[in-house]
């Protein structure tokens, strides 16, 4: 079975112009064994793109649905959303833009959303899921293009409008 939001991520990654730089962090290893325990670390987000000036922090999500869930995003302790509030911190930051690639497959249609509003959203809502509608409420619309099978996505543009 192919892995939708890999797809995605190497759509994206092949998409970024060669001129800025890019790293896509690792995927957290880890083992198994008969109690089916996993040790892993985990990254603030996919990818560190800088590009014009500024470092963007970017954690990409594909959901077949037109509905994304936000246990997909990290669990909520204390009033934080564990994974989010790094990414909403750090996008605080002169400089920085930090936030969520969400691709929305059924539609056919990808936004940003930052952190910040993302995690707004999941704090202030009774709403378990972040639908498309909402997304394009608060998020940047990033331009695609079809490439027989995989998107071809619009990085200069994203940049500008963000």
């Amino acid at each position: 079975m192919i892995n939708q939001g890999k797809v995605f991520e190497n759509s994206f990654s092949k998409s970024i112009p060669k001129e800025y730089f890019c790293y896509r962090l690792r995927d957290a290893g880890g083992w198994s064994d008969a109690t089916n325990l996993r040790f892993t670390s985990s990254n603030m987000c996919d990818f560190i793109m800088y590009a014009k000036g500024r470092i963007y922090l970017l954690e990409l999500k594909s959901v077949k649905e037109k509905s994304l869930s936000y246990s997909n995003i990290g669990k909520i302790e204390n009033g934080k959303i564990k994974k989010t509030s790094v990414l909403d911190e750090e996008g605080k930051k002169e400089g920085v833009v930090s936030g969520y690639l969400i691709n929305y497959r059924g539609a056919n249609k990808t936004y940003f959303v930052s952190a910040d509003k993302l995690a707004d959203r999941m704090l202030n809502n009774t709403k378990k899921s972040l639908n498309l509608k909402e997304c394009e409420e608060i998020g940047v619309f990033v331009e695609q293009t079809l490439k027989r099978v995989n998107y071809v996505y619009n990085v200069e543009k994203f940049i500008e409008e963000v």
